[in-house]
């Protein structure tokens, strides 16, 4: 069976929530967000070497990074509830640090759109507080 690596996203997402949410703990939300991404690519015998931005191809790292992100810009619809920018922010910084990384080590060109999706797009949609 294929690895989904949308729903990989997803749940990387799901989990920072919960640790954070549980524990107010950025450090151990992003902690188990990778765990996450390392655990799928235990399951389908990738060896993590370096990082899950290194590691991993261009387009699940794109996969990744855009489910991740586009669950923080729904969230509080997803919820019902209202997220604060304590939360979404630091998440915001820990998401766009790796998409830099990611570039960093592929290259500019394979992340164009997400970098605008990330760095622009979901930016304007994050709370101000």
């Amino acid at each position: 069976m294929a690895t989904d690596w949308n729903e990989v996203g997803a749940r990387a997402f799901n989990w920072y929530f919960r640790i954070y949410d549980k524990e107010t703990d950025h450090d151990a939300a992003q902690e188990a967000a990778v765990d996450e991404i390392t655990g799928a690519m235990d399951d389908i015998c990738l060896e993590f070497n370096e990082s899950w931005t290194a590691d991993l191809p261009c387009e699940i790292i794109y996969t990744i990074i855009q489910r991740i992100g586009e669950r923080m810009r729904n969230c509080e619809k997803d919820l019902g509830r209202p997220i604060s920018g304590e939360f979404l922010w630091p998440m915001h910084t820990w998401l766009s640090d790796a998409l830099f990384d990611a570039k960093q080590i592929h290259g500019e060109d394979q992340f164009k759109s997400l970098d605008e999706f990330i760095n622009k797009t979901l930016l304007q949609s994050l709370p101000q507080d």
